[in-house]
C-alpha cells in the first residue's frame, strides 16, 4: 500500500516540495520522519509489485482485477495460484520500527483522503491493516 500511495503522492506533488510534504505530513500526524525518510530512500525501488503480487493485493484489498493493466489469462492463472496457496507476499522489509510507521502512514493517508483509494480505504477500515503480516508471510505495505 505504502508503495502506490508514495507514487500517488509523487505525481501530485511538486518534485522540489516532496520531501517538504513528508516531513509536515509525518509531523502532523506524529509519524516517525526518519523512518519514512529510510523507506523513501532505500526501499522504495525494492517495493516494487511483481504482476502476481498486484493479483494478490487487489483480492486482498477487494481492487478489481481488471484494473491491474494484465490481460485475463495472467490474472486467472495468478489468482488460481493464489486460492491453491502455492504463492503469497513475503516482506521485502525486516525491520519491525520501519514496518510500524510504515503502517501508521498508511492509516493516517487513507483516514485523510478516502476518495483517492477506496479500495484500500474499505480494506483499512475492515480492520486489514491490524493484522501482523510480517509474522504470516505477507506484507500488506508493498
Amino acid at each position: 500500500m505504502y508503495f502506490h500511495i508514495y507514487h500517488q503522492l509523487k505525481d501530485s506533488v511538486p518534485n522540489e516540495k516532496f520531501h517538504l510534504y513528508m516531513e509536515s505530513f509525518c509531523r502532523v500526524f506524529d509519524v516517525d520522519y526518519t523512518s519514512i525518510s529510510i523507506v523513501n530512500s532505500q526501499f522504495v525501488s525494492k517495493l516494487v509489485p511483481n504482476k502476481i503480487e498486484k493479483t494478490i493485493y487487489a483480492i486482498m484489498t477487494g481492487a478489481k482485477l481488471k484494473d491491474l493493466g494484465l490481460d485475463y489469462r495472467t490474472i486467472r492463472a495468478h489468482k488460481k495460484k493464489v486460492e491453491e496457496g502455492s504463492h503469497e507476499l513475503f516482506p521485502r522489509i525486516l525491520n519491525r520500527y520501519l514496518l510500524d510507521d510504515l503502517r501508521k502512514f498508511v492509516k493516517k493517508f487513507l483516514s485523510l483522503f478516502p476518495e483517492d483509494a477506496p479500495f484500500m480505504h474499505q480494506f483499512y477500515q475492515e480492520g486489514g491493516l491490524e493484522n501482523d503480516f510480517s509474522r504470516s508471510g505477507r506484507n500488506t505495505e508493498n
